[in-house]
């Protein structure tokens, strides 16, 4: 870009001279008919010039033939300098008697300050009795701005210790005059700089910029340097993955400090986010395997490399239903017992033998005995004393019964024998 800039100097340059050759020429030829027509002419030497703000600068007025007595023209100023840019003001030049020329003094100054190119115009008129103004009435000098712009740097926020960002900052770039600015990164190409910007992530990066004016390659400021080192997570440390009776895979990891969430990756891609330190993956099935990754990132965005990358299969589980055995029950038999009365031999009721119940604890496979409870045993102790009285019931009924049937049996039998007998005494005996 420099050199085109440059190339287009040296043209403009090219041009200027053979303009000028042409020009001086003409005024040659003008003074020439001006002698012969016996009216001296005044006018410019030269109709144009440039300098650098550190050359003074000056312009030269010419008289076509000597001065028989002093001869004054008066200069207008103008262009796009101003009087910050050069000491000469507008007023009058004198040639003096016998001579043929004379010199304005610009007095140039170097303010310093990077600033495009600028323009002083003179302009001739009015001259004195008998002399007529020639065609050479104007002169152009351009003051070269020899200034190199200065660029500035600004971070927010501002750098911290040893270079360290603990954020990711904002580069602002300005420069000391209306120049443009051109930045790079890490020795890429350079870019234009028109808003602020911002480093890579989470990296050392080196900055490269400087400003240009546009006129020459003095008004190019040296690139300067820039080292923003931002701080970067560490990777997370010591994870680990299982799986829960739902095959469901629990991922874990240790804390890091800085870290506002984790990334998980997930067979390569990214699959899910957290700012826990541990991430239960749902989604998985049976018989498969899976390869985890856990990633860090920070308040400012930064992320960290990659955790050491795990494998885990899920395995498939075998669901397990529990059997119950019914416990079995003896089957209860009542005995009736022979009654002795009087003459008669009955036999005393005796009740049946109350078979001990076991406690049957059902089998459930892959389970454990467990202990009945205090209230568990006080229920199935009542449940054995009601069970007892209840045969006992049983028993006692069976047994009564058993008796009157008897008696009526033998009421009945000695009344069928005194039928047989006929008529007897009232007395038994």
């Amino acid at each position: 870009m420099c050199k085109e800039v440059k190339k287009k100097f040296q043209t403009i340059l090219i041009w200027l001279m053979i303009g000028s050759l042409t020009f001086i020429g003409s005024l040659g030829l003008n003074l020439s008919k001006a002698k012969a027509n016996g009216v001296p002419s005044i006018q410019f030497t030269a109709t144009s010039d440039s300098g650098a703000e550190s050359v003074a600068g000056e312009a030269a007025i010419s008289l076509s033939s000597k001065a028989a007595q002093d001869v004054t023209v008066d200069y207008r100023l103008g262009g796009t300098a101003d009087a910050k840019d050069y000491q000469l003001s507008a007023g009058t030049a004198t040639i003096n008697k016998g001579e043929t020329a004379t010199v304005l003094k610009l007095g140039v100054i170097d303010d310093q300050i990077a600033e495009p190119d600028e323009t002083i115009v003179i302009g001739l008129y009015n001259p004195s009795s008998g002399v007529q103004i020639g065609p050479a009435d104007t002169f152009t000098y351009i003051i070269l701005n020899d200034d190199v712009p200065v660029t500035s740097v600004t971070t927010n926020p501002k750098v911290g210790k040893d270079g360290w960002f603990k954020t990711l900052p904002t580069i602002t770039l300005t420069s000391d005059e209306s120049a443009k600015i051109y930045y790079r990164w890490n020795n890429g190409d350079y870019t234009e700089y028109s808003q602020p910007i911002l480093p890579p992530k989470g990296k050392i990066n080196t900055l490269d910029y400087y400003s240009w004016i546009g006129s020459a390659d003095y008004n190019e400021e040296l690139p300067q340097s820039l080292t923003v080192k931002v701080y970067m997570p560490v990777q997370p440390q010591n994870i680990s993955a299982t799986t829960d009776e739902n095959s469901a895979v629990k991922l874990s990891w240790s804390k890091v400090i800085g870290a506002t969430n984790y990334e998980i990756w997930r067979n390569g891609t990214f699959f899910d986010t957290t700012a826990k330190t541990s991430y239960l993956d749902t989604t998985v099935k049976e018989n498969k395997t899976y390869y985890y990754k856990v990633v860090v990132v920070d308040e400012a965005g930064n992320k960290s490399p990659f955790s050491h990358e795990i494998k885990i299969t899920v395995p498939k589980i075998e669901k397990q239903i529990a059997v119950i055995e019914e416990p079995k029950v003896e089957e209860v038999k009542v005995v009736t017992p022979a009654i002795s009365i009087g003459v008669h031999t009955y036999r005393a009721p005796q009740v049946a033998a109350v078979p001990k119940v076991e406690e049957v604890t059902p089998a459930v496979e892959g389970a454990k005995a467990e202990t009945a409870t205090p209230e568990e045993t006080k229920e199935h102790n009542w449940n054995r004393l009601l069970l007892a009285i209840s045969i006992l019931i049983i028993a006692a009924g069976a047994a009564i019964g058993g008796y009157y049937s008897y008696q009526w049996y033998l009421a009945r039998k000695e009344e069928e024998e005194i039928k047989d007998q006929g008529p007897k005494s009232k007395s038994r005996w």
